[in-house]
């Protein structure tokens, strides 16, 4: 009976990590919509970069601990927005699926599951 103690304290622990992770999720979308906003404002292409990197760094997170978390859809729509950081050559990132994600995200804080 051991193993099964053990077991349900894995899944204890991987519930709070996942209510946690749903939990700072508004706070990241906050972030990568100010982060948006800056690729917009870049003055030059330097400052633009440089805000398209933290769009991706902050999707890339989002994407893996969603995956991670079971949250698929979530996960695919930071990917999608990752992957557009990636060959944006300096160009604003216009990913449609962006409300969609901040939509996901405010459910999911809503639900706190």
């Amino acid at each position: 009976m051991v193993a099964a103690s053990e077991d349900s304290d894995i899944d204890d622990e991987i519930d709070a990590l996942r209510r946690a992770f749903v939990e700072r999720l508004p706070t990241r979308v906050t972030a990568l919509i100010d982060a948006m906003a800056a690729v917009d404002a870049g003055a030059d292409d330097v400052s633009k970069q440089h805000a398209i990197g933290e769009v991706g760094n902050v999707a890339h997170g989002i994407s893996g601990s969603a995956g991670l978390f079971g949250f698929h859809e979530l996960a695919d729509a930071a990917e999608a927005l990752e992957t557009a950081c990636e060959h944006s050559d300096n160009q604003p990132v216009e990913i449609p699926d962006l409300v969609d994600l901040h939509e996901t995200v405010r459910m999911l804080a809503a639900k706190g599951s």
